[in-house]
């Protein structure tokens, strides 16, 4: 993202890791990548000046204390970022082991309707002006607009609505080097769930609401 949107490449930084990955990664030879000392850690490193920029998913305790966001109006960013390449960043998946669906194919459809029907219920709940689930000021008009800048659904669940992003990042993983070959996102899913997401989502009302 950084190098498509802002011209900075993988290897035109050098990286300073917390920890070793979990999973071994094979970088190519000129991405310049240190793992720190265990004793070490990165947000004081970054207030001491020694890097000069911090990647991570939790917000550093000197945030407003010498340590600025890269970018301040970060909200519009995001829209103008999303509005422009359809890409909603993701994180997670959820996967199943091969011998279990090998045995019970049926478990992917099973996992994949639970999940919808969870985010279904979560977000009914958080029109509950009742008794917020979340204890935020004017939380519906954040949730509104949300909806308004991202679309009705605006955290998706299925392939087919997330195939772009999908796409995007295995076409990053290529281009980067983090693998030898552009992976087709069907290669990614097994073939029950490949048509997934294509379903008509039915809009969740104010009045629409389930108790906590």
């Amino acid at each position: 993202m950084l190098e498509e949107e802002y011209g900075v490449s993988p290897e035109n930084m050098t990286w300073y890791a917390a920890r070793e990955e979990k999973m071994p990664t094979d970088l190519p030879a000129d991405v310049d990548k240190h793992v720190i000392n265990p004793n070490r850690d990165l947000e004081s490193m970054l207030e001491s000046g020694e890097i000069d920029a911090l990647l991570s998913t939790l917000i550093p305790n000197s945030l407003g204390n010498g340590v600025e966001r890269l970018f301040s109006d970060f909200k519009r960013v995001e829209k103008e970022y999303y509005n422009e390449t359809g890409v909603f960043p993701i994180m997670h998946t959820i996967v199943v082991h091969e011998d279990i669906y090998e045995r019970h194919p049926w478990v992917v459809n099973s996992l994949y309707d639970a999940m919808e029907r969870a985010k279904e219920l979560a977000i009914r709940r958080l029109y509950n002006t009742d008794a917020l689930h979340a204890t935020i000021p004017w939380l519906v008009d954040h949730v509104e607009e949300a909806r308004a800048a991202l679309g009705e659904d605006f955290w998706p669940y299925g392939f087919e609505p997330n195939y772009h992003t999908i796409d995007t990042l295995t076409r990053y993983s290529y281009e980067q080097g983090l693998s030898d070959r552009r992976v087709e996102p069907e290669e990614l899913f097994v073939d029950e769930l490949l048509d997934t997401g294509s379903e008509t989502q039915t809009r969740v009302k104010p009045d629409d609401v389930i108790n906590p």
